[in-house]
């Protein structure tokens, strides 16, 4: 071969050579490329597994607190309730009072044999 020849060779060789070592850096990384996917995929899926468990924790939550407001409206109802009760029976008692008051005074005012004379040393408490 000639000289020409040689030279066109070597820079053949030259070019495989550069060739080879620009597919062996894609290759490197690809290969690092796929295992950050493979742990991106790994990553993802344990983030979906947590995502789950927050949603399940999330709806348990949300029972929760629906059965804690059904609770503290049922107990505010029943306080209703018992106060309406309380002040009835405090209008009740007011009533009986008044009514005790009145009996009082009636049997205050009359003495022993029913006559309309007030009793000799009777006081009237109310």
């Amino acid at each position: 071969m000639t000289n020409g020849g040689n030279e066109r060779l070597d820079k053949v060789e030259d070019d495989l050579e550069t060739v080879k070592q620009i597919l062996m850096i894609v290759a490197r990384r690809s290969e690092d490329a796929e295992k950050r996917m493979e742990a991106t995929d790994r990553r993802i899926n344990q983030l979906s597994v947590k995502v789950d468990q927050l949603a399940v924790s999330v709806d348990e939550t949300t029972a929760n607190v629906n059965n804690l407001t059904a609770t503290v409206s049922q107990q505010a109802a029943d306080a209703d309730a018992d106060r309406s009760m309380m002040v009835s029976i405090l209008e009740r008692m007011d009533e009986l009072q008044m009514s005790n008051a009145r009996i009082w005074q009636y049997l205050m005012s009359k003495d022993r044999n029913g006559n309309g004379s007030q009793i000799e040393g009777g006081d009237n408490p109310a």
